[in-house]
């Protein structure tokens, strides 16, 4: 018996090997909230016959296609490997220095091909039974991370499903001990190489997958990179010059570095990491405008390109983790 409320939720998750097949989750994340729905399609046969104007019981069928939704939560300084890996594609562990590692995270050249996911949430019903809800075939159409003054670092992944079921028993949750979150006061923004006074920042990025390879019989394979992937997020700051006024205008490309850094230590004097890089932001806007009497202000949307030799988007995650 539980708490017939949110606070008894769960989430899990595990890679699987073969899309589709679910396996055991036993890995967990807090999580602030969740989305996730069935695809559901209804599907009317409507014949002429003598006498009826209205849909037949028996001339109607219930499809589930798949499921999809977000799922929002923190982003803490441990365990947080194997979700940006399956965001991204790819995860390549260094060791700084002792028990520290770097996990670097970067589109792969297969957009995330064989990168699957089963995913558990645990669903508390009224009466105090956590109802487990396990989605296979899981894969991560999308991530934005977002920071401003006053809160902590967060993140929502965007998922796709092949099928889900009620039956499987529900996972024993456990977490990674002595975890904490990151905070506004440990950001550091720089762009070009140099410091930028940002009241808060977005970055997201969408892989660009085709979700809807079904196929006559229910059959839904495995999504596939269907075009180009983006990347697409904004600062928001004070008008204090021309200077990003004049890039926008001029179409200058600059790296964007966003860094939060925490006071306590993986080992020795190596802190905890967590770093957006954006090597080529190409800002889309950034012409200020007077909308009352208060100090200006200014929100720079950009966009991540391709310069052909950096990666396009990197999150870089400094922890003790010695895998995904």
């Amino acid at each position: 018996m539980a708490i017939g409320s949110g606070l008894s939720g769960q989430f899990g998750g595990k890679a699987e090997s073969t899309y589709g097949t679910a396996v055991t989750v036993d890995r967990f994340w807090e999580f602030t909230s969740e989305s996730i729905e069935p695809d559901v399609a209804t599907i009317d046969i409507k014949g002429i016959r003598a006498g009826s104007r209205i849909q037949r019981t028996d001339r109607t069928a219930r499809i589930v296609r798949g499921y999809a939704g977000s799922i929002e939560l923190p982003v803490l300084n441990k365990n947080m490997g194997l979700l940006f890996q399956h965001a991204l594609g790819g995860d390549t562990i260094t060791t700084i220095t002792g028990s520290a590692r770097r996990h670097t995270c970067t589109p792969d050249s297969l957009a995330q091909q064989g990168k699957m996911l089963t995913i558990q949430m645990g669903k508390p019903s009224v009466d105090g039974t956590v109802q487990p809800f396990t989605y296979n075939g899981g894969k991560i159409t999308g991530f934005e991370v977002m920071c401003s003054v006053d809160e902590p670092l967060m993140a929502t992944f965007d998922f796709d499903f092949k099928g889900a079921t009620t039956a499987t028993a529900l996972a024993s949750a456990s977490y990674v001990a002595t975890q904490e979150g990151f905070y506004w006061p440990q950001a550091a923004v720089t762009v070009a190489g140099s410091t930028f006074y940002a009241k808060g920042f977005k970055c997201k990025y969408t892989p660009n997958l085709s979700v809807d390879r079904r196929f006559l019989g229910n059959t839904k394979k495995e999504p596939l990179a269907g075009g180009f992937a983006t990347i697409e997020g904004e600062l928001d700051a004070e008008f204090e010059s021309l200077t990003e006024y004049a890039n926008f205008i001029a179409g200058t490309q600059q790296a964007l570095v966003i860094t939060f850094t925490t006071a306590t230590f993986i080992t020795g004097s190596t802190p905890f990491v967590f770093k957006l890089s954006v090597p080529k932001a190409n800002w889309m806007n950034a012409a200020p405008t007077v909308g009352d009497t208060g100090i200006l202000k200014l929100t720079l949307p950009f966009r991540g390109e391709d310069d052909g030799s950096n990666a396009p988007i990197t999150i870089t995650l400094d922890n003790a983790d010695t895998s995904a």
